[in-house]
Protein backbone atom coordinates (compact mmCIF):
# COMPACT_ATOMS: atom_id res chain seq x y z
CA UNK A 1 0.00 0.00 0.00
CA UNK A 2 0.81 3.28 -0.68
CA UNK A 3 3.20 5.10 1.76
CA UNK A 4 0.44 7.56 2.64
CA UNK A 5 -1.42 4.40 4.76
CA UNK A 6 1.33 4.25 7.13
CA UNK A 7 2.35 7.95 7.33
CA UNK A 8 -0.70 10.60 7.63
CA UNK A 9 0.84 12.12 10.55
CA UNK A 10 -0.42 14.26 13.11
CA UNK A 11 -0.15 17.93 13.90
CA UNK A 12 2.53 17.15 16.43
CA UNK A 13 5.49 16.14 13.63
CA UNK A 14 4.39 19.59 11.16
CA UNK A 15 3.50 22.37 11.86
CA UNK A 16 -0.48 22.88 11.97
CA UNK A 17 -1.98 24.17 8.65
CA UNK A 18 -4.14 27.64 8.84
CA UNK A 19 -7.43 27.15 9.65
CA UNK A 20 -9.16 25.49 6.70
CA UNK A 21 -6.11 24.54 4.48
CA UNK A 22 -4.28 21.10 4.31
CA UNK A 23 -0.84 20.12 4.32
CA UNK A 24 0.74 17.65 1.83
CA UNK A 25 4.38 16.53 2.28
CA UNK A 26 5.67 14.88 -0.35
CA UNK A 27 9.16 13.51 -2.50
CA UNK A 28 10.10 12.90 -5.44
CA UNK A 29 12.63 10.23 -5.97
CA UNK A 30 16.29 11.71 -5.12
CA UNK A 31 14.65 15.25 -4.30
CA UNK A 32 13.98 17.33 -1.07
CA UNK A 33 10.87 16.40 0.89
CA UNK A 34 8.30 19.55 -0.27
CA UNK A 35 5.55 20.69 2.32
CA UNK A 36 2.77 22.22 0.41
CA UNK A 37 -0.19 24.03 2.36
CA UNK A 38 -3.56 24.60 0.25
CA UNK A 39 -6.42 22.78 -0.79
CA UNK A 40 -7.27 19.16 -1.38
CA UNK A 41 -9.43 19.46 -4.44
CA UNK A 42 -9.55 15.71 -5.33
CA UNK A 43 -7.97 12.44 -4.86
CA UNK A 44 -9.06 9.81 -6.97
CA UNK A 45 -6.66 7.07 -8.67
CA UNK A 46 -2.55 7.85 -7.57
CA UNK A 47 -3.23 11.67 -8.05
CA UNK A 48 -4.00 14.28 -5.64
CA UNK A 49 -4.59 17.49 -6.84
CA UNK A 50 -4.74 20.54 -4.47
CA UNK A 51 -5.36 23.99 -4.94
CA UNK A 52 -2.56 27.15 -3.91
CA UNK A 53 -3.29 30.63 -3.78
CA UNK A 54 -5.85 29.92 -6.89
CA UNK A 55 -3.47 27.72 -8.93
CA UNK A 56 -4.09 24.10 -9.35
CA UNK A 57 -1.15 21.34 -8.83
CA UNK A 58 -1.12 17.54 -9.43
CA UNK A 59 0.92 15.66 -6.94
CA UNK A 60 1.83 11.82 -7.63
CA UNK A 61 -0.05 9.90 -4.59
CA UNK A 62 3.35 7.45 -4.81
CA UNK A 63 5.23 10.96 -3.52
CA UNK A 64 3.03 11.51 -0.72
CA UNK A 65 4.62 11.30 2.64
CA UNK A 66 2.07 12.35 4.64
CA UNK A 67 -0.88 15.23 4.77
CA UNK A 68 -2.79 17.23 7.76
CA UNK A 69 -6.11 18.01 7.08
CA UNK A 70 -9.22 18.70 9.32
CA UNK A 71 -11.24 15.68 10.44
CA UNK A 72 -14.74 15.41 11.71
CA UNK A 73 -15.69 13.98 14.96
CA UNK A 74 -14.77 10.72 15.50
CA UNK A 75 -12.30 9.77 12.81
CA UNK A 76 -9.28 9.74 15.48
CA UNK A 77 -11.28 8.13 18.21
CA UNK A 78 -11.77 5.60 15.36
CA UNK A 79 -8.44 5.60 14.33
CA UNK A 80 -7.40 4.56 18.01
CA UNK A 81 -10.24 1.85 18.50
CA UNK A 82 -8.43 0.32 15.32
CA UNK A 83 -5.47 0.04 16.79
CA UNK A 84 -6.42 -1.12 19.93
CA UNK A 85 -8.54 -3.75 18.05
CA UNK A 86 -11.61 -2.69 19.53
CA UNK A 87 -13.50 -2.87 16.51
CA UNK A 88 -17.11 -1.85 17.20
CA UNK A 89 -15.90 0.87 18.74
CA UNK A 90 -14.04 1.41 15.48
CA UNK A 91 -16.79 1.10 13.14
CA UNK A 92 -19.08 3.02 15.28
CA UNK A 93 -16.60 6.05 15.94
CA UNK A 94 -15.92 5.94 11.91
CA UNK A 95 -19.44 5.66 10.64
CA UNK A 96 -20.05 9.03 12.74
CA UNK A 97 -16.67 10.29 10.86
CA UNK A 98 -17.91 9.41 7.61
CA UNK A 99 -21.81 10.79 7.73
CA UNK A 100 -20.35 13.96 8.49
CA UNK A 101 -17.89 14.22 6.06
CA UNK A 102 -18.39 16.05 2.84
CA UNK A 103 -15.11 15.88 0.71
CA UNK A 104 -14.98 12.93 -1.72
CA UNK A 105 -11.43 12.18 -1.24
CA UNK A 106 -12.25 11.99 2.23
CA UNK A 107 -14.71 10.14 2.73
CA UNK A 108 -12.87 7.32 0.55
CA UNK A 109 -10.16 7.41 3.29
CA UNK A 110 -12.65 7.06 5.84
CA UNK A 111 -14.37 4.20 4.26
CA UNK A 112 -10.57 2.35 3.65
CA UNK A 113 -10.25 2.31 7.54
CA UNK A 114 -14.12 1.14 7.76
CA UNK A 115 -13.13 -1.33 5.40
CA UNK A 116 -9.94 -2.61 7.88
CA UNK A 117 -11.59 -3.14 10.50
CA UNK A 118 -14.44 -5.25 8.43
CA UNK A 119 -11.71 -7.39 6.45
CA UNK A 120 -9.97 -8.16 10.28
CA UNK A 121 -13.35 -9.22 11.83
CA UNK A 122 -14.02 -10.86 8.67
CA UNK A 123 -17.48 -9.47 8.06
CA UNK A 124 -16.94 -9.92 4.18
CA UNK A 125 -20.20 -8.82 2.53
CA UNK A 126 -20.18 -5.45 4.80
CA UNK A 127 -16.50 -5.48 3.70
CA UNK A 128 -17.43 -5.68 -0.18
CA UNK A 129 -19.61 -2.91 0.13
CA UNK A 130 -17.33 -0.41 1.65
CA UNK A 131 -15.49 -1.42 -1.25
CA UNK A 132 -17.87 -0.80 -3.69
CA UNK A 133 -18.45 2.50 -2.14
CA UNK A 134 -14.64 3.38 -2.83
CA UNK A 135 -14.55 2.29 -6.32
CA UNK A 136 -17.58 4.16 -6.98
CA UNK A 137 -16.37 7.57 -6.89
CA UNK A 138 -12.75 6.42 -7.28
CA UNK A 139 -12.78 3.04 -10.08
CA UNK A 140 -8.47 3.07 -10.17
CA UNK A 141 -8.52 3.67 -6.29
CA UNK A 142 -5.28 3.36 -4.10
CA UNK A 143 -7.29 1.12 -2.07
CA UNK A 144 -7.78 -1.29 -4.76
CA UNK A 145 -5.41 -3.85 -2.93
CA UNK A 146 -8.14 -4.12 -0.04
CA UNK A 147 -10.45 -5.99 -2.18
CA UNK A 148 -12.08 -9.01 -0.15
CA UNK A 149 -10.88 -11.69 -2.73
CA UNK A 150 -11.48 -15.72 -1.17
CA UNK A 151 -8.05 -17.05 -0.62
CA UNK A 152 -8.91 -19.14 1.92
CA UNK A 153 -12.34 -20.27 4.11
CA UNK A 154 -16.11 -20.01 2.82
CA UNK A 155 -18.45 -17.19 3.69
CA UNK A 156 -22.27 -18.21 2.23
CA UNK A 157 -22.99 -14.59 1.66
CA UNK A 158 -20.29 -13.69 -0.60
CA UNK A 159 -21.32 -17.12 -2.52
CA UNK A 160 -24.22 -15.56 -3.23
CA UNK A 161 -23.50 -12.08 -4.60
CA UNK A 162 -20.52 -13.47 -6.81
CA UNK A 163 -22.49 -14.75 -10.03
CA UNK A 164 -23.47 -10.95 -9.87
CA UNK A 165 -20.57 -9.18 -9.62
CA UNK A 166 -18.97 -11.73 -12.37
CA UNK A 167 -20.78 -9.72 -14.62
CA UNK A 168 -19.71 -6.37 -13.95
CA UNK A 169 -18.62 -4.15 -16.25
CA UNK A 170 -15.73 -3.14 -13.94
CA UNK A 171 -12.92 -5.19 -13.63
CA UNK A 172 -12.15 -5.18 -10.00
CA UNK A 173 -15.87 -6.18 -9.63
CA UNK A 174 -15.65 -8.70 -11.90
CA UNK A 175 -12.50 -10.03 -10.28
CA UNK A 176 -14.66 -10.18 -6.55
CA UNK A 177 -16.84 -12.63 -8.57
CA UNK A 178 -14.88 -14.68 -10.00
CA UNK A 179 -12.48 -15.06 -6.84
CA UNK A 180 -15.62 -16.20 -4.82
CA UNK A 181 -17.16 -18.31 -7.32
CA UNK A 182 -14.00 -20.38 -8.81
CA UNK A 183 -14.57 -23.04 -6.25
CA UNK A 184 -18.13 -24.14 -7.18
CA UNK A 185 -18.02 -22.71 -10.86
CA UNK A 186 -14.63 -22.63 -12.34
CA UNK A 187 -15.99 -23.05 -15.91
CA UNK A 188 -17.57 -19.59 -15.41
CA UNK A 189 -14.80 -18.10 -12.91
CA UNK A 190 -11.75 -19.13 -14.64
CA UNK A 191 -11.95 -17.45 -18.46
CA UNK A 192 -12.54 -14.32 -16.12
CA UNK A 193 -9.48 -14.65 -14.18
CA UNK A 194 -7.68 -15.59 -17.15
CA UNK A 195 -8.63 -12.69 -19.23
CA UNK A 196 -8.11 -10.00 -15.73
CA UNK A 197 -4.19 -11.16 -15.71
CA UNK A 198 -3.94 -9.07 -18.97
CA UNK A 199 -6.32 -6.11 -17.46
CA UNK A 200 -4.28 -2.59 -17.89
CA UNK A 201 -4.69 -2.48 -14.34
CA UNK A 202 -1.40 -4.20 -13.02
CA UNK A 203 -3.15 -4.11 -9.41
CA UNK A 204 -5.86 -5.95 -11.06
CA UNK A 205 -3.88 -8.32 -12.99
CA UNK A 206 -1.68 -9.14 -10.64
CA UNK A 207 -4.24 -9.81 -8.12
CA UNK A 208 -6.21 -12.31 -10.62
CA UNK A 209 -2.57 -14.43 -11.61
CA UNK A 210 -3.03 -14.54 -7.38
CA UNK A 211 -5.78 -16.21 -7.86
CA UNK A 212 -5.41 -18.40 -10.44
CA UNK A 213 -2.53 -19.83 -8.31
CA UNK A 214 -4.27 -19.86 -5.15
CA UNK A 215 -7.12 -21.75 -7.33
CA UNK A 216 -4.97 -24.40 -7.96
CA UNK A 217 -4.74 -27.62 -5.46
CA UNK A 218 -2.63 -29.86 -7.12
CA UNK A 219 1.35 -31.36 -6.47
CA UNK A 220 4.17 -28.85 -7.99
CA UNK A 221 7.55 -29.43 -8.99
CA UNK A 222 10.48 -27.11 -7.68
CA UNK A 223 10.82 -25.82 -10.82
CA UNK A 224 6.84 -24.84 -11.53
CA UNK A 225 6.94 -23.78 -8.37
CA UNK A 226 10.61 -21.63 -9.14
CA UNK A 227 8.55 -19.89 -11.90
CA UNK A 228 5.82 -18.70 -9.95
CA UNK A 229 8.73 -16.98 -7.46
CA UNK A 230 10.27 -14.83 -10.36
CA UNK A 231 6.93 -13.92 -11.28
CA UNK A 232 5.66 -12.51 -8.25
CA UNK A 233 8.42 -10.09 -7.91
CA UNK A 234 7.42 -8.56 -11.00
CA UNK A 235 4.03 -7.61 -9.13
CA UNK A 236 3.07 -4.54 -7.52
CA UNK A 237 3.85 -4.83 -4.00
CA UNK A 238 0.50 -4.38 -2.85
CA UNK A 239 -0.31 -7.23 -4.56
CA UNK A 240 2.01 -9.63 -4.05
CA UNK A 241 0.90 -10.65 -0.87
CA UNK A 242 -1.86 -12.90 -2.00
CA UNK A 243 0.31 -14.28 -4.39
CA UNK A 244 3.21 -15.75 -1.60
CA UNK A 245 0.13 -16.93 0.11
CA UNK A 246 -0.44 -19.61 -2.72
CA UNK A 247 3.14 -20.17 -3.61
CA UNK A 248 3.13 -21.18 0.11
CA UNK A 249 0.34 -23.40 -0.49
CA UNK A 250 1.63 -25.13 -3.47
CA UNK A 251 4.54 -25.63 -1.58
CA UNK A 252 2.78 -26.95 1.12
CA UNK A 253 0.97 -29.50 -0.60
CA UNK A 254 3.90 -30.67 -2.78
CA UNK A 255 6.32 -31.70 0.42
CA UNK A 256 8.54 -28.48 0.43
CA UNK A 257 7.60 -28.13 4.34
CA UNK A 258 10.28 -25.44 5.07
CA UNK A 259 10.09 -23.40 2.53
CA UNK A 260 6.09 -23.14 3.23
CA UNK A 261 6.90 -21.82 6.56
CA UNK A 262 8.88 -19.31 5.12
CA UNK A 263 6.99 -18.35 2.54
CA UNK A 264 4.07 -18.30 5.12
CA UNK A 265 5.92 -16.17 7.12
CA UNK A 266 6.98 -13.64 4.45
CA UNK A 267 3.39 -12.91 4.14
CA UNK A 268 2.43 -12.46 8.11
CA UNK A 269 5.48 -10.10 8.58
CA UNK A 270 5.70 -7.83 5.11
CA UNK A 271 1.83 -7.98 4.24
CA UNK A 272 0.29 -7.55 8.60
CA UNK A 273 -2.33 -5.04 6.88
CA UNK A 274 -4.37 -7.99 4.77
CA UNK A 275 -5.55 -10.18 7.28
CA UNK A 276 -7.54 -12.03 4.74
CA UNK A 277 -4.32 -13.75 4.11
CA UNK A 278 -2.08 -12.45 6.98
CA UNK A 279 -4.06 -14.42 9.69
CA UNK A 280 -4.58 -17.96 7.61
CA UNK A 281 -0.72 -17.64 6.83
CA UNK A 282 0.28 -17.54 10.41
CA UNK A 283 -2.25 -20.86 10.85
CA UNK A 284 -0.95 -22.27 8.24
CA UNK A 285 2.69 -21.93 9.54
CA UNK A 286 1.80 -22.83 13.01
CA UNK A 287 -0.32 -26.05 11.80
CA UNK A 288 3.04 -26.92 9.68
CA UNK A 289 5.69 -26.56 12.32
CA UNK A 290 3.12 -28.68 14.60
CA UNK A 291 3.22 -31.65 12.58
CA UNK A 292 6.60 -31.76 12.06
CA UNK A 293 7.77 -31.88 15.60
CA UNK A 294 7.91 -28.07 17.00
CA UNK A 295 5.50 -27.81 19.04
CA UNK A 296 6.98 -25.38 20.92
CA UNK A 297 7.39 -22.87 17.64
CA UNK A 298 3.80 -23.72 16.45
CA UNK A 299 2.44 -22.41 19.83
CA UNK A 300 4.10 -18.91 19.90
CA UNK A 301 2.80 -18.82 16.49
CA UNK A 302 -1.03 -19.43 16.99
CA UNK A 303 0.03 -16.63 20.26
CA UNK A 304 1.00 -14.23 17.55
CA UNK A 305 -2.13 -15.03 15.62
CA UNK A 306 -4.48 -14.60 18.18
CA UNK A 307 -2.89 -11.24 19.75
CA UNK A 308 -2.71 -9.74 15.91
CA UNK A 309 -6.14 -11.04 14.84
CA UNK A 310 -8.08 -11.56 17.72
CA UNK A 311 -11.17 -11.25 16.16
CA UNK A 312 -10.59 -13.69 12.61
CA UNK A 313 -11.70 -17.16 12.97
CA UNK A 314 -8.29 -18.55 12.16
CA UNK A 315 -7.99 -17.59 15.63
CA UNK A 316 -10.16 -19.63 17.61
CA UNK A 317 -8.99 -23.27 15.40
CA UNK A 318 -7.17 -25.81 16.88
CA UNK A 319 -3.85 -27.10 15.59
CA UNK A 320 -4.83 -30.32 15.19
CA UNK A 321 -8.56 -31.20 13.49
Amino acid sequence: MLRLILTIFAAAIFPSPTMGQDIVVHQSQNGPAVRREGTIIAWSGLTLRMEQSGRRRDVDGSEIIAIETQWPAGYEQGLQALAQRDYPAAQRSLAEALAQEQRPWAKNIIRSKLLAGQLATETLPAAAQTFFDIIATDPQSRFTPMCPLRWSGNDPGMNQSAADWVRSDEPIVQLLGASWLIGTDAKTARPVLEELTRDIDPIVAGLAVGQLWNARQTKMNAAEIGLWEKKVETMPIPVRAGAHFAIAGAQSRSGFIDSAVARYMRVAILHPDQPLVSAPALYQSAVLRHNTGHSDSALRLMAELQSKYPASNWSARNLTP
